[in-house]
């Protein structure tokens, strides 16, 4: 089964219960979360959100970590991509 999407941008200032909340209501209304972070701030809330709404949802969840490069003004910065399925 093919889910679609549902994008997130997750910053260092993130509250982990909002953003682990929204992952759960995006899986219970049929999407696929993925979780866009760029930065140490960004990627520590953006993981413990995922671990946060592993324990707080009733299914199994499997987490897919990849690399992709954003354009911030001039630079081109990496970060991380966590893609959320069950």
């Amino acid at each position: 089964m093919i889910l679609e999407h549902k994008d997130f941008k997750v910053s260092a200032y993130s509250k982990v219960q909002s953003l682990s909340g929204a992952i759960i209501g995006a899986i219970g209304d049929g999407f696929s979360p993925r979780l866009y972070a760029v930065g140490a701030g960004a990627v520590n809330q953006a993981v413990k959100a995922c671990a946060a709404a592993k324990q707080r949802c009733d299914k199994k969840l499997c987490f897919d970590i990849d690399f992709f490069d954003a354009e911030i003004g001039e630079d081109t910065k990496s970060g991380i991509v966590i893609t959320i399925s069950y």
